[in-house]
């Protein structure tokens, strides 16, 4: 059977975009001036220099205001003049370089908001490999840049290569490792790979976290993933009252300390906390605060369309799913997909909405598929496109699906359920019928043993349905493994629940 999706415990790690997109979210505006950190290395942008002025391109000059951004050299007088050479060309630049520009010679024009933003660069459609490409023959001309080693970073994690993703990010890291832009990227790239520990240390004994709000955020989210207080959330509400900082800046810490409070039991603080996320959000923030509403309603409810905040497609997915607007949740996934291509929940969320409430077996399969790009070791995702091929009896290529599970995915208990019930499942419609009672009967009886209701009568339904097409059991029996409560709190299983019951009713005239 399919992997459901759950609205599963959400923390604030950061979006990971790559940095023309970051510099165009406004990250690095309006914070104090030691934002950018120091580094390791007594890091040059002499070559950048010597570039520039042997030729005068926008190309060159993009290159050394990202290296000057970064690394503290913004206020060198070659570094303004080709920030000034690229707003003198802005219509032969991307519209990060020029605000990047802008933001170096301090000018906040409200041309910048005017400019229309790209998307993040590393769409489904378009070829990563020459984006790769590109990272490294500015690496080999500028090794020093850890910018382009993050987004290289980022580009492999898109495609699966866990081992280069790590390694280019480790590099960045060593080139600026108090860098709020890398310690972000950083820590959601490691939390992926599930090397929490790991990043978390790095975090929280960096020189920036406990004066920038956006990496102490950052901190926070990473020790409630790892089931721990931070000890900076004091700090961080210290920080949150000083009025030196705005309201966008705070959004994200107020957001992870009100989620702390909020899985502390502390409705209150958490309510008063959270409202103040919600002055200024960024996408992310948002994001969380549609989730904590869907699951604890908090606060009154609100529409994230009322906010001005351009990629905020995870909370206008959740919204919409939650208002039963399914199709509109399916296309949000999408574009929460495309703008985060790393994350396996676009695709998860995606696919479950196309399957149960828009009966689009097509669309689940194909969002699956793009899915395992990044997650090519995703038992859930080879799951759910072995159960949904099966349905459509395409059962030599869903059997291939779940060989890759055996030789390549790590299995959790509930994937190990949900496993064995679609291999229930292709022996039915392989006529091994013994071998599909028995295998839909033990997923039963393991999600009996962890207490999962929601298995328990997504298993039923399934093995229910099989047995009325295979005609093989007695009309008692069916009427036994039916007796799934109308009303539950899953909508799909209601659905699934009718849908069974019908072909029930029909099969046997009853």
């Amino acid at each position: 059977m399919a992997v459901s999706f759950r609205l599963k415990k959400r923390n604030v790690l950061p979006n990971w975009r790559n940095f023309n997109l970051t510099v165009k979210q406004a990250e690095y505006e309006s914070c104090p001036n030691n934002i950018f950190g120091t580094n390791i290395l007594k890091l040059s942008i002499e070559d950048y220099i010597e570039a520039w002025k042997a030729n005068n391109s926008v190309y060159i000059a993009s290159d050394m205001l990202s290296a000057a951004f970064v690394n503290g050299f913004c206020d060198d007088e070659n570094v303004k003049e080709a920030a000034k050479y690229i707003i003198k060309n802005k219509n032969f630049v991307p519209t990060s370089s020029y605000k990047m520009a802008m933001i170096i010679l301090k000018d906040k024009s409200d041309a910048l908001e005017k400019e229309q933003m790209n998307n993040n660069g590393l769409t489904i459609g378009e070829n990563i490999n020459i984006f790769i490409n590109n990272c490294k023959n500015s690496i080999r001309t500028y090794p020093y840049n850890p910018v382009k080693y993050v987004d290289l970073s980022r580009a492999y994690s898109i495609i699966g290569k866990e081992d280069k993703a790590k390694k280019y990010m480790q590099i960045a890291l060593s080139l600026s490792p108090n860098n709020r832009f890398i310690m972000r990227s950083a820590s959601r790239l490691f939390a992926h790979y599930d090397m929490v520990n790991y990043i978390h240390k790095i975090i929280s004994n960096s020189d920036i976290v406990k004066t920038d709000p956006w990496v102490m955020a950052t901190e926070i989210a990473l020790s409630t993933l790892l089931n721990k207080t931070s000890a900076l959330i004091k700090l961080g509400y210290y920080i949150i009252n000083s009025n030196n900082y705005n309201a966008y800046n705070l959004s994200e810490l107020s957001a992870s300390i009100g989620t702390v409070e909020l899985l502390n039991g502390k409705y209150n603080k958490a309510k008063k906390t959270i409202k103040k996320a919600l002055i200024s959000p960024n996408d992310n923030s948002l994001a969380q605060i549609e989730w904590i509403n869907t699951n604890y309603h908090l606060l009154p409810a609100f529409d994230p369309d009322n906010y001005l905040i351009k990629y905020n497609y995870e909370a206008k997915t959740v919204h919409c799913y939650s208002n039963e607007k399914y199709k509109e949740a399916l296309e949000y996934s999408i574009k929460w997909f495309e703008d985060l291509p790393f994350s396996v929940s676009p695709i998860l969320f995606g696919q479950f909405i196309a399957y149960y409430y828009l009966n689009d077996r097509v669309k689940a399969i194909e969002l699956l598929k793009m899915g395992l790009k990044a997650h090519p070791r995703d038992a859930s995702i080879h799951n759910n496109i072995a159960y949904y091929l099966s349905i459509n009896n395409q059962i030599s290529e869903a059997e291939n699906y779940l060989k890759n599970v055996d030789k390549y995915c790590e299995i959790s208990q509930h994937n190990a359920i949900c496993l064995k019930a679609t291999r229930g499942l292709i022996a039915f419609r392989k006529n091994l019928i013994d071998v599909g009672k028995k295998n839909y009967e033990e997923s039963i009886e393991e999600a009996k043993k962890d207490n999962d209701v929601e298995l328990i009568w997504l298993a039923r339904l399934n093995y229910a349905r099989e047995l009325i097409l295979s005609k093989s059991e007695s009309f008692e029996k069916i009427a036994k493994i039916l007796d799934v409560p109308n009303n539950t709190t899953y909508r799909y299983i209601n659905n699934l629940k009718k849908e069974v019951l019908g072909l029930y009713k029909r099969t046997y005239n009853y």
